[in-house]
């Protein structure tokens, strides 16, 4: 390689981007890297902060390795980082950094020694270096590349926080940050985050040095995915792919609906988080420790959780988790003629029943019901008198839920309910992150255990199993018309 080569390599990192650097494709064999239409767009297009939601096998990962280790190659004084959701994965990157080094030829190689190869970490004698794991704090970062950032948020929120204070804020103003993912369910940080950013983007608003750019890249955009075999396309698929032409746009070949159907049928409801369609589709997929997860993602994609504000023509019945130094969790709901609308939620943490009933009664709502679970007539060891009791001293009578045998029970009895429950997006948005949230136990191995955890979420999803266990009490699953007329004439009467 000859100086002028040499020299044409230092000045252009595009040029370093398409020649320099090796990786093993997905055949197993070793090439030279050049960025496919995805990683162009993303490095045609990128930011100071960059939040990217992907499909699978898109070489985003890739892409960015490539960048951390040109950067700290050609420039002195940089440190970059990796993080990753295991060890495994944290350590086929590096082995891709190391592939790129060793790779390299030797006049590019005496341009800048190598000074220290451990296996987590390379330096060079420029000053400049990387390392990964599976957190990072301490010195500044100038790129940081943050992969699986969605299955992180979700199953290991522990280490989402150490993330969030300890390697983000580690990146300067100037520097550069790349959150990579594919979805886990609507929740946890990386799902709130591109929601945030996505929102900020559609607005139009201008973009600090601070603020996150959101890319999505979907199957259907990627050329080889598609499959030239004749398939059989049942009416639920045909319906999908319809929707999609009508609502999004979306037009698909032959080929690619192939693809799509085949690859479904191994990833059944997976196929959503693994190769979304829509940012909005997604989150649609459930974790497999979400214990309304399914549940949830379905209320979405049917819409039913939208607006669904308070009809004046209704009485709201309630459905409440209530503690005594522990969260109170309340949903207000009503019966329509089609289902059961779940207009508001409230929820407060060592109160005491005095202040939730004044908080319920401040609400601008003509009352039925107030159901409450087996616990509201045992007595506190304070005062003697059970919350049944107290509440009814401030105006509320409770009905008694009866305790089920089983918690298991309890869900499954809810998980039949949710298909009847329409939510208000903004009223009800806390107990729908509680919701979200409501996840099965991990023992000290990290296998998943079928139990609820009792936590924070775990309150909000009694109260709505306090809600499946009144519909026998409510005596009818929705209002008939005759309903809505008696109870518009209750409300003139009451009014004046």
């Amino acid at each position: 390689m000859d100086d002028i080569t040499l020299g044409r390599l230092a000045a252009n990192r595009d040029l370093r981007l398409q020649t320099l650097y090796k990786i093993v494709d997905k055949s197993s064999k070793l090439v030279t890297f050049k960025p496919n239409w995805a990683q162009q767009d993303l490095l045609n297009n990128v930011w100071y902060r960059n939040i990217i939601l992907k499909c699978r096998q898109l070489g985003f990962s890739t892409l960015i390795e490539a960048l951390l280790f040109d950067d700290i190659f050609w420039n002195p004084n940089t440190s970059n980082g990796i993080i990753d959701q295991t060890w495994i994965e944290v350590e086929k990157k590096f082995k891709k950094i190391k592939l790129m080094y060793e790779n390299l030829p030797d006049e590019v190689k005496a341009i800048n020694p190598l000074k220290r190869m451990t296996a987590s970490e390379i330096e060079f004698e420029n000053g400049s270096g990387m390392r990964v794991g599976l957190s990072m704090r301490g010195d500044t970062i100038n790129k940081l590349h943050i992969s699986e950032f969605g299955p992180i948020s979700v199953d290991s929120p522990d280490k989402c926080e150490e993330i969030i204070t300890g390697a983000i804020e580690s990146v300067p103003k100037d520097g550069f940050i790349f959150i990579e993912s594919t979805a886990k369910g609507p929740a946890g940080t990386f799902y709130d985050m591109s929601k945030q950013w996505e929102a900020y983007q559609q607005d139009g608003l201008p973009y600090t040095p601070f603020d996150y750019k959101f890319f999505f890249y979907p199957w259907w955009k990627e050329p080889s995915y598609s499959m030239d075999v004749d398939v059989h396309v049942n009416d639920e698929i045909a319906a999908y792919f319809e929707k999609l032409q009508h609502n999004h746009g979306i037009s698909l070949s032959g080929y690619q609906k192939t693809w799509y159907i085949k690859k479904k049928q191994s990833l059944h409801d997976k196929m959503f988080q693994e190769y979304p369609s829509t940012s909005e589709e997604a989150f649609l997929a459930s974790s497999e420790l979400q214990i309304f997860g399914k549940e949830m993602s379905l209320a979405r994609h049917e819409k039913r959780i939208g607006s669904y504000a308070h009809n004046k023509q209704l009485p709201v019945h309630t459905a409440c988790d209530l503690g005594y130094t522990d969260y109170t969790s309340i949903w207000f709901f009503q019966m329509d003629l089609d289902g059961i609308r779940v207009i508001d939620y409230y929820e407060s943490t060592l109160c005491s029943i005095e202040v939730d009933i004044k908080a319920m009664r401040d609400k601008p709502y003509i009352y039925g019901k107030h159901f409450a679970p087996h616990d509201v007539t045992s007595a506190s060891k304070g005062t003697g008198l059970t919350i049944q009791q107290m509440a009814a001293k401030f105006g509320v009578d409770f009905i008694k839920i009866p305790r089920v045998q089983h918690k298991k029970q309890a869900i499954d009895s809810t998980k039949m309910l949710f298909n009847r429950l329409k939510f208000d997006a903004t009223l009800c948005k806390a107990g729908l992150q509680r919701l979200d949230g409501y996840r099965k136990k991990k023992n000290s191995a990290g296998v998943i255990i079928d139990e609820p955890s009792h936590d924070e979420n775990s309150h909000s999803a009694d109260a709505l199993m306090t809600m499946a266990g009144a519909m026998d009490q409510l005596g009818r699953k929705s209002y008939t018309q005759s309903d809505i007329d008696a109870a518009s004439v209750f409300r003139q009467n009451y009014y004046n």
